[in-house]
């Protein structure tokens, strides 16, 4: 509509005044005259300057709306270059972890097989998690979870494809453990605060000393960190030390496990039940 008024103007206002002016002429009356041409002289550019007004806003409208779409296809280019960042940053995060473990499987000699934490209880704070790795994968009861930074936990309970792992943190878990600078016997213990349990009344153990897996048991293999000591007490009884502890790993923020395999557990329990025999 606004291109055609803008195409014909011409076309159809001066037609019009003509048609006015000469109606007015042969009516021959001059006030009337210079009265109509007084009032429809200035109409073409009264009309001009509605059309601009009009052109103005619609095209201010067509720039707007193509202002929002291209706002529109920018914001979706952010998404995306977010989503690329975010998944740099996440293989540049599994790289390294896999660097490590990598180095870690070298560094120890022990076969070892990757699985990742598929299922915790509802708080980081939970003792059990489950892994997506089963009888199928060649996982048994008793294989122990770790990080290159220590001891996670070991499997209680094991089914085709998933696993049960407590860490090292469940209030049942117990761990034949030693000191590493004083070389000192007890027992790490789980629980909501861990603990050394049976540690030496003499010991010369203090807060930072770093805490080893014994290797002792048959389960967890020796000389992995368990955690440091964090306060040491003596116990009123006289026999022996109260201390708390830390993991050495962070528990709370699981992913990703290595499942050590255990070299010597078929035998043990092969000696054990020739024992009972």
């Amino acid at each position: 509509m606004l291109e055609f008024l803008r195409k014909h103007k011409n076309k159809i206002i001066l037609p019009l005044a003509l048609l006015i002016y000469g109606t007015i002429f042969t009516l021959n009356n001059t006030d009337i005259y210079f009265t109509a041409v007084g009032i429809f002289s200035p109409a073409e550019k009264i009309i001009n300057g509605i059309i601009k007004d009009m052109e103005e806003y619609w095209y201010g409208y067509i720039f707007l709306v193509n202002t929002e779409r291209d706002n529109l296809i920018l914001r979706k280019k952010l998404r995306d270059s977010g989503k690329l960042k975010y998944s740099f940053e996440e293989l540049k995060r599994e790289n390294k972890s896999l660097k490590e473990f990598l180095s870690f499987k070298e560094k120890t000699g022990i076969k070892s097989s990757g699985a990742s934490v598929i299922f915790r209880g509802a708080s980081s704070e939970s003792d059990t998690v489950f892994i997506n790795r089963g009888t199928e994968d060649g996982i048994t009861k008793n294989m122990v979870a770790v990080l290159p930074e220590g001891i996670v936990g070991k499997v209680v309970k094991v089914s085709k494809s998933l696993s049960m792992v407590y860490l090292i943190t469940h209030p049942n878990s117990s761990i034949d453990a030693i000191i590493q600078r004083t070389r000192d016997r007890c027992v790490f213990r789980g629980g909501k605060s861990c603990k050394l349990k049976y540690l030496n009344y003499n010991a010369d153990v203090k807060k930072g000393d770093i805490i080893l897996s014994s290797g002792l048991g048959g389960v967890f293999p020796g000389n992995f960190p368990l955690g440091k000591i964090v306060r040491v007490e003596k116990d009123p009884s006289g026999f022996f030390l109260n201390a708390d502890a830390v993991p050495a790993a962070d528990l709370s923020h699981l992913e990703e496990v290595l499942i050590l395999e255990n070299p010597y557990h078929l035998e043990i329990e092969q000696l054990k039940k020739s024992s009972e025999q």
